[in-house]
């Protein structure tokens, strides 16, 4: 038979082993070995220790010492955190342990979820233990704050503690304590350094994909699988005003997510300092959705908690800025397979992974992204002049082998200058970008849109016969009228140009619809009393 002391001993053995075994993935195993130990050292019956669930508020009966059918019928039970805190008010405090006696609460408090056993039997002597007596030790983490407690029941004595056992109670449970905040720790350090294996395992990786698709498919499913997201996303853009298009994703099967936040500039309000850590920006889906309108939610998460620490349908953006901090495009993460919202260890893995997909992609794509900027308008990201008339003039050598009909529609915006004059210039902008998104909007593969100077534009539609570019012109209008800033002020004017009717080159179809088009405006200025448009 050991002593209490050697029993002591076994527990403290038990406890220093906590990280390792919690590393080898039995740290459930370990407590429950300790805690039979505890309930031999305290001659109890029963003790249990409870810990906190984070992403979920409550606690959880995680090791349990008592009668079989009791370890049967409580084991993993768990009960919300508000039922607790009550029992541990300062008119309970014994030393750091709390006695609640029995009939303290006007129910029967933890009884009906924690290992605290209802005693069949009640005495009258004096100090005797009743059967809804609670004897309790909080677990503490490195900042006094309480992670779980140790439920004490059934003294052998059928007595309640006295101070010699209340100081011994607590001081086991302290060592418990310092054993689970190291196995905690040690658990979250290991979990972080195959993050990090992984992200070197992904940076050796990236250099033999065959695509730029593949580079970035293969970093969203790093992210998922080294940080435990359940879906990925990546998604880039060629300018600030225009729709980004999806890259990557992990996570869904076949119908990886296609709306929601559509353009860098509306990505880029999200980016807010008091959502940022470690270069990423998380935010409560309230918020998010109070920014960018509740048409731009991105999709519904399934892994929600409840309580402080928990995910609750948060946005969790990473921004992909070059080196002069322009926004190219973000990764976004949802569904932490924890239910929780990502500690700060873990958002810096993120971000690391984030930069290493930008790094491969910069230098994949470097060249194709100097064409593309060399390509495109500063503003609106449309063609400039000289790349539009480039493609045009391409369009044109094929249909004249084809027969393919290519029109030409030049636009003028009416009262632009009105607007500048009277909104100022960075309400001009906006329309000049509002407006290459309409064009956009109504062009199908294969049609492009061009910005030939000031607020004079271009679109050439390939295959298109009279009725559908009517139509196409059409919805331009309507949507001109509906979307753009100070829509009252502003209209567009426009001709059109067909090949090979009205030319058979760029400048002959330039010519025809450049006249047209100047019929029109002169027709607009007369209804609209000569004013300036």
């Amino acid at each position: 038979m050991q002593t209490k002391v050697e029993l002591a001993m076994t527990a403290l053995r038990g406890l220093i082993e906590l990280p390792r075994d919690a590393l080898e993935g039995d740290l459930s195993g370990s407590l429950q070995a300790i805690v039979g130990d505890l309930a031999a050292v305290l001659d109890s019956m029963a003790v249990a220790i409870n810990l906190v669930r984070p992403a979920w508020d409550d606690y959880e009966v995680v090791a349990l010492h008592g009668p079989p059918d009791i370890v049967a019928q409580l084991s993993g039970v768990t009960f919300p955190r508000d039922r607790i805190d009550d029992h541990f008010a300062a008119r309970f405090d014994v030393g750091r342990a709390f006695f609640i006696p029995g009939g303290s609460f006007p129910d029967i408090g933890l009884q009906e979820g924690t290992a605290i056993l209802v005693r069949e039997r009640s005495t009258e002597q004096v100090g005797a233990w009743q059967a809804e007596d609670q004897f309790l030790i909080p677990l503490r983490d490195d900042h006094e704050k309480m992670v779980g407690f140790v439920s004490i029941d059934e003294p052998i004595s059928g007595l309640r503690p006295d101070a010699e056992q209340s100081s011994l109670a607590v001081a086991l449970v302290d060592a418990l304590s310092v054993g689970v905040r190291s196995a905690l720790r040690a658990l979250e350090a290991r979990l972080n350094a195959d993050a990090l294996e992984a992200l070197f395992k992904l940076s050796n990786h990236f250099g033999k994909e065959e695509s730029t698709d593949q580079l970035l498919t293969t970093c969203c499913e790093g992210i998922r699988q080294a940080l435990g997201f359940d879906r990925v996303v990546l998604e880039l853009g060629e300018s600030p005003s225009l729709h980004v298009a999806h890259r990557a994703s992990a996570g869904w099967d076949d119908n990886p997510p296609t709306h929601g936040v559509p353009t860098l500039q509306n990505a880029k309000r999200l980016c807010l300092r008091e959502f940022e850590i470690e270069g990423c920006y998380l935010l409560p889906a309230e918020d998010a959705l109070a920014i960018v309108g509740s048409d731009s939610r991105r999709f519904t998460s399934v892994r929600n908690g409840s309580g402080p620490l928990a995910w609750d349908h948060h946005w969790l953006l990473v921004p992909l800025t070059d080196t002069t901090g322009t926004l190219l495009g973000w990764v976004w993460a949802d569904d932490p397979i924890d239910h929780l919202i990502p500690s700060r260890a873990k958002l810096r893995i993120l971000r690391t992974f984030s930069n290493q997909a930008l790094v491969a992609v910069t230098g994949a794509t470097h060249l194709d992204r100097l064409r593309t900027i060399a390509s495109r308008d500063d503003l609106t990201g449309a063609l400039n002049r000289r790349s539009f008339f480039e493609q045009l003039d391409h369009e044109l050598r094929i249909a004249k082998e084809s027969g393919e009909l290519i029109t030409l529609v030049l636009y003028d915006l009416d009262r632009f200058k009105l607007l500048n004059d009277t909104h100022g210039h960075p309400a001009g902008d906006d329309a000049l970008r509002g407006f290459t998104s309409i064009l956009t909007h109504n062009l199908r593969a294969g049609d492009a849109v061009g910005r030939l100077g000031g607020d004079e534009f271009a679109i050439f539609l390939v295959g298109s016969d009279r009725p559908s570019t009517q139509r196409v012109i059409e919805r331009v209008a309507a949507m001109l009228a509906d979307d753009l800033p100070a829509r009252s002020l502003l209209g567009a004017s426009y001709g059109i140009a067909e090949s090979p009717g009205d030319g058979a080159t760029s400048v002959e179809l330039v010519a025809v619809a450049d006249a047209r088009l100047y019929q029109q405006k002169r027709l607009y200025q007369g209804a609209d009393g000569g004013k300036e448009i």
